[in-house]
């Protein structure tokens, strides 16, 4: 289910804050693993299709992103609920086959 619906669904629902706020967190995470895997996979492109797709991926990613983050700005955040929310770091890591 896509963050539009389930943050839509906790407010009409009459949500608590804090777990539409975890689930925007946990989007933007996610959204920032996108990124850096939309950024690597530019680095690996080598044909013109490649490097068009990628090109597109990151782009994409970055709008996702960036939308993420002005949904969170519309929140007021408390320090304490960071170091609570804080996911798992995700390390992402690509090779080229040969």
């Amino acid at each position: 289910m896509g963050i539009f619906r389930r943050l839509t669904r906790l407010r009409r629902d009459g949500g608590d804050t804090t777990q539409s706020k975890r689930v925007l967190y946990e989007q933007i995470h996610a959204a920032h693993a996108d990124w850096e895997v939309a950024f690597q996979r530019l680095d690996w492109a080598v044909q013109q299709d490649e490097i068009d797709y990628a090109i597109f991926a990151l782009e994409a990613a970055e709008k996702r992103f960036e939308m993420l983050l002005r949904q969170a700005k519309q929140y007021t955040w408390e320090s304490w609920e960071h170091h609570e929310m804080r996911p798992l770091p995700v390390q992402v890591t690509f090779t080229k086959e040969g």
